[in-house]
């Protein structure tokens, strides 16, 4: 019996002695339209995460794991009307419902008559889409935390909402979780990043002219006009401006952009196609912000207190946290 013991109180003290509570997961919470399958778009993470990380090396050592808060896109139209159900679920005060959302889709050109398939689509997209997709991002992030380690998710557009939801879940007997769950909210269109994140939207994205957003803290420069989208002559030259003249500058709204990564202007505006020197824009404004954030909550999760404040003085130096 006092074999049995010891080897079980070893067993212990060996669990206790392989935590690490100063590491966390990064994950990544896509947005609408997401068109590589799970395991792609986790691979593409992670050297998005592994780009960003390599700003300063030495921070590296504190991310256990690289993973991602999948959102299945079921097409445009869909994706859409999910992220509107969710927003007036997390919103009550948001008002202008049907209205506000209508006008959105018309300014920007959706293809087909969306507006006429919204009522059809609601119970499918909120019962089976979203719940499922919610319930599997609740139970990684609930794992993560059981696992001893802190939850960073950098969020996407509609990526911030299924962020938020999971974050309200926490609560009653799972609430003492909330402190090891942080949010970097990018182009939300929610008004809020949850516990007290910070978050990055550009001046002329697209998602502040959803009602209730996040206010835009951040010029798109060299960019500024990039989402307005700007009619010029045959030379280049600005001639005027017109809100959402092509669906297609949606693409300035991506992550990708935030992150650094060119969009050729031609992509947002067709009759650009036959323009001479018409190259990438891209600006590292964003990107720059978010590592900044992230590094932050890296460094403050290893000064958090652990999650298990085990008795024995021996396994809590062990599990004393140092940067």
């Amino acid at each position: 019996m006092k074999k049995i013991l010891f080897l079980l109180c070893l067993s212990v003290i060996t669990l206790y002695a392989t935590i690490d509570e100063r590491k966390i997961d990064l994950y990544y919470a896509n947005g609408i339209m997401m068109l590589e399958d799970e395991d792609i778009a986790r691979k593409i993470w992670k050297q998005k995460a592994d780009d960003l990380l390599a700003t300063d090396p030495k921070i590296k050592k504190y991310i256990s794991d690289i993973d991602i808060a999948y959102n299945i896109s079921n097409g445009f139209a869909n994706d859409m009307f999910e992220a509107f159900l969710q927003k007036t679920a997390l919103e009550p005060a948001y008002g202008l419902g049907w209205i506000a959302f209508k006008e959105l889709i018309s300014k920007i050109r959706l293809v087909g008559n969306a507006i006429g398939m919204l009522a059809t689509m609601k119970e499918r997209t909120a019962l089976i889409i979203h719940d499922g997709t919610l319930n599997t991002q609740i139970a990684k992030y609930k794992q993560s935390i059981k696992d001893g380690h802190g939850v960073v998710i950098v969020a996407h557009s509609q990526g911030n909402l299924f962020t938020q939801e999971a974050f309200n879940s926490l609560k009653d007997k799972d609430a003492w979780m909330r402190e090891y769950f942080h949010t970097i909210g990018v182009a939300t269109p929610g008004n809020e990043i949850v516990n007290n994140g910070n978050g990055v939207t550009f001046h002329n994205d697209f998602i502040t002219n959803v009602p209730g957003s996040m206010i835009s803290n951040i010029i798109n420069n060299p960019n500024k006009y990039d989402y307005r989208d700007i009619k010029r002559n045959p030379l280049g030259n600005i001639i005027g401006d017109t809100l959402f003249r092509d669906a297609k500058s949606i693409k300035y709204h991506g992550f990708d952009y935030y992150l650094g990564s060119g969009v050729y202007e031609s992509e947002l505006d067709p009759s650009l196609s036959g323009v001479v020197n018409v190259g990438k824009k891209k600006t590292n404004r964003a990107k720059k912000l978010i590592f900044s954030w992230l590094y932050t909550e890296i460094i403050a999760h290893t000064t958090r207190d652990s999650q298990y404040k085990p008795k024995n003085p021996v396994l809590q130096q062990q599990l004393k946290r140092t940067v």
